[in-house]
């Protein structure tokens, strides 16, 4: 829960978030139902307080690696290991025994797939300014942050910018007003093929790539189906885009009556999400070392595009009724809420194939054969209303009772 509503807490900027509490016994998470079967993250951003403009500036700069990496046999582990596989299923080596002596003595090459696809490390940046205060009846805290995050291979990356600005106005003695805005920005890169499944299946005993006399910087084969850094760089890409805005109109009333009071809130979250997935082809070369011939291969045959949009639509309605009572040792809280939520969603997407050349990545360049369009909408609704009464005695007995719909 992010300020009261149910969100994801995975994107939000760190500096702008005041506080994190997390709820995991039956009381206190039972308000929300079957929801907090888990427990329940209430996150509460930062908000603004009476006096001068207050600013901060936070940089970080780092570098980040994969924790934990597989270890690969070499060639002469894997041929060695390979000839006692064939043997045992009743095959015939697959390496001699002179071969099986220079992949271990390093005579013949080993690759390192691993190494020739990740990165040991990659950068990653966060820059974020705030900027809180207040007056007599107007208070502020704006933020604006800025994440910039390479990933371990060449063609994947994410970015994030993001930015709020939470104010509350005194409009009388009883009445407060509170616009929380926030907005966020993704951009998400990646290859089109994930390399993981080819690199944990390539041979070492197989050469990333071929003699210059063949092919300047030719991708070889990794002895099972395709080429790992092909797919990794040269197979095209996937891009998503994400654009969020959250808006929360919050109206609380002080009633003339001692420890009563009633709020009201609206919440307005729309995201839009493009995602565009290119695949285009890349040459590697089968070869064979021994007879000097190196046969090239296609990785796909056809060039293709799909493009896909999603829009997502939650307003949440909340009011609340309560009251909060000393009568010396005696304390009485009683809590009214209702809530609704509604949420639409709508996607379309489209594809086509047959393109002459990946140059122009839209869709009116593919061909017409083969293409495709599919889209959906769905909408739900949740509306429930909650009652609790609370009733301590000088802070030794505690009684409370709840009920909800």
């Amino acid at each position: 829960m992010v300020d009261g509503v149910e969100r994801s807490i995975d994107r939000i900027d760190p500096n702008a978030i005041e506080s994190i509490t997390v709820l995991k016994d039956a009381a206190s998470a039972a308000i929300y139902g079957a929801r907090a079967a888990n427990g329940v993250v209430l996150v509460t951003t930062k908000r603004g307080t009476h006096g001068a403009p207050s600013i901060s500036y936070n940089s970080s700069f780092g570098f980040q690696s994969a924790v934990q990496v597989p270890e690969m046999l070499n060639a002469g582990e894997f041929a060695q290991y390979f000839n006692e596989a064939s043997l045992n299923s009743g095959d015939n080596p697959a390496f001699t025994d002179q071969q099986v002596q220079q992949y271990q003595n390093g005579t013949l090459p080993s690759t390192d797939w691993w190494g020739e696809v990740i990165r040991k490390s990659a950068p990653i940046q966060q820059q974020g300014i705030t900027v809180s205060g207040g007056g007599e009846r107007v208070r502020y805290f704006t933020s604006l942050a800025m994440l910039d995050q390479k990933g371990l291979y060449e063609t994947s990356s994410f970015k994030r910018y993001n930015v709020r600005a939470n104010i509350d106005i005194d409009l009388t003695d009883r009445f407060t007003l509170g616009i929380d805005l926030a907005g966020r920005k993704e951009k998400i890169g990646d290859s089109s093929n994930s390399p993981f499944n080819s690199l944990l299946n390539s041979q070492p005993t197989s050469p990333a790539y071929v003699p210059d006399s063949v092919e300047p910087g030719g991708l070889g084969y990794n002895g099972v189906n395709i080429n790992p850094i092909g797919e990794a760089i040269h197979s095209g890409y996937t891009r998503t885009n994400w654009n969020v805005f959250q808006g929360n109109f919050k109206l609380k009333y002080d009633i003339p009556i001692e420890g009563l009071s009633t709020t009201f809130k609206y919440n307005y979250d729309h995201s839009f999400k493009n995602e565009k997935e290119f695949n285009e082809p890349y040459t590697f070369y089968v070869s064979d070392p021994v007879n000097n011939i190196y046969t090239p291969f296609t990785s796909i045959s056809n060039i293709t595009l799909t493009e896909g949009y999603d829009e997502i639509v939650q307003e949440t309605t909340q009011f609340f009724v309560n009251y909060d009572k000393e009568f010396g040792k005696h304390n009485l809280g009683a809590l009214f809420v209702y809530e609704k939520v509604d949420n639409e969603r709508k996607n379309i997407e489209a594809g086509r194939q047959g393109y002459v050349s990946p140059s122009i990545d839209q869709l009116f360049a593919g061909g017409a054969t083969g293409q495709t369009s599919d889209g959906g909408a769905s909408e739900s609704a949740r509306q429930g209303y909650i009652g609790r009464l609370t009733y301590s005695y000088a802070n030794k007995v505690f009684v409370s009772g709840q009920c909800k719909t």
